[in-house]
């Protein structure tokens, strides 16, 4: 017997055929924005201010995960900034997702 790879006549007629899926899409500029505004946790308003954009557009399109996950960074954010007001404010809107 031989290692070499053989192809049947049947792997011939085989092609990729890739489909376009708009659902999919749509929640990658979510999930886009979330990840951008996660990597600027080091500038607290630029982040608030994405993580906002983020949980508007996630509202604005039907509530994911994305928009659950930018709410729990902001009271993260606030709870940094010893903003306990803000977090429990914050922790309403939460419990709503």
């Amino acid at each position: 017997m031989s290692d070499d790879f053989m192809f049947d006549d049947e792997d011939e007629g085989f092609e990729l055929d890739y489909e376009e899926d708009d659902g999919e899409d749509e929640g990658v500029g979510i999930e886009t924005k979330y990840y951008n505004a996660k990597a600027q946790r080091d500038d607290p308003a630029a982040a608030l201010r994405e993580f906002a954009q983020v949980i508007e557009e996630d509202n604005a399109e039907g509530r994911s995960d994305w928009g659950f996950k930018a709410t729990k960074q902001i009271i993260k954010l606030h709870l940094r900034a010893k903003d306990f007001a803000k977090v429990l404010s914050v922790y309403d809107q939460m419990l709503d997702y």
